[in-house]
């Protein structure tokens, strides 16, 4: 093994330790150990001298301020730094591009390195950090003695350590800012002190799984074993995803944003996918799962099957996680009343667990609470899910009722008024059937796609994903590219997915330069949003800029090929 091999595995290995240490240190010590792990890689960088500059706006400027220095000794009396910001600097525009700046700055063009070079540095490492796809700011490592050059992993290295640093110091203030907020405002309520504390324990050990996998699938040549590692990941991700869609959930409740998005739906499937789940969960606990349907329900009803579905799975899941091994959940469906073209069904979970006592009902239906603070440490999940689930029955002008004595089981029920679905109705879920199942090898062969995308993983994501069904797909790392490429040749796409925040231009920007092109092409191609915001009120900014469709992060093969259908 080489010297310079030995010398990045113990980079790699000192980035790997600062990481763990940084996610495991209380936000009172937290400086201390950010400086000395910044000065541990400066100095496998051979670096004196390291600091993070962030941008900051006040008073109508944007400026970079140093808000975190390590130096060696006999460096420490340099004064706090601050710059201004503008990004027609050569500088900045390296920095923007996302590049590095590094090596020995008299080999460095002047345009770049004029003010490190007026300021005596002999060599410099410069990261950019980027933030929900805007700068933020950078890391900036310096030697005033010697000049040091750097290989293409010493920086490939140092990019993954700034990386983890940086966010390890937004972690830091958001947690801090957290602890502040609570201190605040539920000094007498202290059940968010709980839950934050619930939400680190329950985020965490899906990450856990997932980076943990990652580790066995990465040092085995097995198939076998690496399928296995991949299915793990894939459950952990699901689970980890289930909790961030209730906490999600939950802010849109408490901004006032949770939507009802009604359509006509056949009840029998829906509670045929609702049952198969739920069967499958009390089976694996050896319960008996009963199921009551009162036969006079019509099948085809209009409203917000997935939100009502949501609000049962919750009632279910709830039923078999706190009723014991051979212990018995019945679901049961009944109209109510008929009034006109509305319907009153009611759809009780009865099951035969642990039960609540009086004094424990009360806080059931309140977000960041359980019956017990133990709850959740015992059985899992955010503690949210009844605090969701009473919101939603409540827009959908609905009512939820609970019955249930300690030891002796728990019945929820939740009425709702359902509408009559129009004559001659589809189901919903019978519309996208055929675009939910796989795309059929070759299936797009001849057509071309323009994907407007700028996190490189993404990219990679689709294009292998979609690489089976012969489409064609040119990649634009940003809204400008994307209107480049689609105004040199409006013909050649049939089609452009486009990514909603990206560095230089976003994607509705991008939209409305494509849309405001001459020519028809420019407003017919199909343009469908790929983004992580979704929100309604950020699908409603999709549709205003122009385009005609949304897909919401992380993607699946199945959205995507029901758009690529639906528009190809």
């Amino acid at each position: 093994m080489t010297d310079i091999v030995i010398k990045n595995a113990q980079f790699m290995s000192s980035v790997n330790s600062i990481a763990s240490l940084l996610l495991n240190t209380a936000p009172e010590e937290f400086n201390e150990v950010f400086r000395k792990s910044m000065g541990e890689i400066a100095g496998r960088l051979g670096m004196d001298w390291a600091f993070i500059l962030r941008k900051f706006h006040e008073g109508g400027e944007t400026y970079f301020s140093s808000v975190f220095e390590w130096a060696r000794d006999g460096y420490k009396n340099a004064p706090k730094l601050r710059f201004d910001y503008d990004d027609t600097t050569a500088w900045y525009r390296v920095l923007l591009a996302g590049d590095t700046i590094s090596g020995v700055v008299s080999a460095l063009p002047d345009d770049v390195v004029e003010i490190p070079k007026a300021r005596g540095v002999k060599s410099m490492l410069a990261v950019p950090i980027f933030q929900n796809n805007q700068f933020e700011g950078y890391i900036f490592f310096s030697n005033y003695t010697s000049e040091v050059d750097f290989s293409v992993s010493e920086v490939n290295i140092a990019k993954s350590a700034s990386f983890i640093m940086y966010n390890a110091m937004i972690q830091n203030e958001i947690v801090k800012s957290l602890v502040a907020a609570q201190e605040e405002a539920l000094k007498a309520n202290r059940a968010k002190s709980d839950f934050l504390s619930n939400m680190s324990h329950e985020m965490r050990t899906p990450m856990n799984a997932i980076i943990g996998m990652i580790d066995i699938a990465s040092k085995t040549d097995d198939v076998e074993k690496k399928d296995y590692s991949l299915r793990k990941m894939k459950e952990a991700s699901n689970h980890l995803l289930a909790i961030i869609n209730d906490v999600l959930d939950m802010s849109k409740i408490e901004a006032n944003k949770l939507e009802l998005a009604p359509t006509d739906f056949s009840f029998k499937r829906f509670i045929d996918k609702i049952v198969t789940v739920s069967a499958f969960q009390a089976k694996q606990k050896n319960q008996n799962f009963k199921l009551d349907i009162d036969p006079a329900i019509p099948d085809m009803l209009h409203g917000d099957d997935q939100r009502l579905s949501q609000v049962v799975a919750n009632l279910l899941s709830n039923a078999v996680k706190f009723t014991p091994e051979g212990g018995e959940v019945r679901f049961e469906a009944k109209l109510l009343a008929t009034e006109g073209h509305l319907y009153k069904i009611r759809l009780g979970v009865t099951d035969t667990g642990i039960g609540i006592t009086p004094e424990q009902q009360k806080l059931l239906f309140s977000p960041f609470q359980q019956a017990e603070s133990t709850t959740t440490r015992k059985y899992g999940g955010t503690g949210l899910g009844l605090a969701i689930s009473k919101h939603i029955v409540d827009i959908m002008s609905g009512s939820i009722a609970l019955e249930s004595e300690p030891g002796q089981g728990t019945t929820v029920s939740v009425t709702v008024p359902l509408s009559a679905a129009a004559i001659g109705a589809v189901p919903h879920d019978d519309r996208e059937a055929e675009a939910q199942t796989e795309a059929e090898p070759g299936e797009f062969a001849g057509r071309r796609l323009l994907l407007a995308e700028d996190v490189e993983i993404n990219r990679e994501i689709v294009l292998t994903l979609l690489e089976p069904t012969g489409i064609e797909i040119d990649c634009a790392e940003n809204g400008t590219r994307a209107v480049e490429l689609f105004k040199a040749d409006p013909q050649r796409y049939g089609m452009i997915f486009m990514d909603m925040q990206m560095p230089e231009m976003d994607g509705c920007e991008a939209t409305r330069r494509i849309r405001a092109l001459d020519g028809p092409r420019a407003k017919a191609v199909p343009i469908v949003a790929l983004t992580a915001n979704v929100f309604k009120e950020d699908i409603d900014r999709c549709i205003a800029a122009g385009m005609n469709d949304h897909i919401g992060k992380p993607l699946s093969m199945a959205d995507m090929t029901a758009k690529l259908r639906k528009y190809l």
